[in-house]
């Protein structure tokens, strides 16, 4: 057998392994997008996207959230654009559990991971994913109020003639006084929340002063 082939053969196999690793005894779909159980937690107790994070970068080691994919797990750190694929060594000690609806990663630093809403596809925006997710969390009272409309990580407020903002990635400083942070589709127009006990404060910018207040609902 040619040198060539005979490396074309094994690298098939490897990537057949590697996906059975992890896949072998999952009866269920494991394909999707993972977030931290710990943050989950946090922000629905805070709802405070920066506090959330923060709980994570405590110095222990970490990856914030991991893609499971068909022939690969990429792990992705501060910061959506910067993921990697695991080695095959690391995904070995993956393991995937069900708890009714919910399904779940370990990966090898034995942290923990939820599948967040969704059918994952090689195309799809995980990052509209997430901060749909982080939206639905957040903004939870204002959607059932019909004060706003979230969709794909668009954000509707009739209040502002049907103004539309997009959902921003936040820094993962908890101190941060926004809750969460938007930008207009059509002109870059920032906002961004802050929430006190039912009221909800939407300011220009980053900036906390009554001036640049845009909207503010009670519930």
């Amino acid at each position: 057998m040619k040198t060539k082939s005979f490396f074309l053969i094994l690298l098939f196999i490897i990537l057949n392994n590697r996906h059975y690793a992890y896949a072998q005894d999952a009866d269920f779909d494991i394909y999707g997008i993972y977030l931290p159980v710990e943050y989950i937690e946090t922000l629905e107790r805070t709802k405070h996207n920066p506090t959330a994070w923060g709980v994570l970068n405590k110095g222990n080691p970490y990856n914030f959230f991991y893609i499971v994919k068909s022939y690969h797990i990429e792990a992705h750190g501060m910061g959506y654009e910067r993921g990697y694929p695991l080695f095959l060594s690391e995904t070995l000690k993956f393991r995937f559990e069900k708890t009714g609806d919910d399904v779940y990663l370990v990966d090898h630093l034995n942290n923990r991971f939820k599948k967040i809403p969704g059918d994952l596809f090689e195309s799809e925006n995980y990052n509209a994913a997430i901060n749909n997710f982080i939206g639905n969390i957040i903004l939870d009272e204002l959607i059932k109020s019909g004060d706003i409309i979230l969709e794909n990580d668009l954000v509707t407020f009739p209040l502002l003639d049907n103004k539309v903002f997009r959902i921003e990635w936040q820094s993962f400083n908890p101190r941060a006084v926004m809750h969460l942070v938007f930008e207009e589709v059509t002109d870059n127009q920032k906002l961004s929340l802050h929430i006190r006990s039912n009221e909800y404060t939407f300011y220009r910018s980053f900036t906390l002063y009554s001036a640049d207040i845009v909207l503010r609902i009670s519930l």
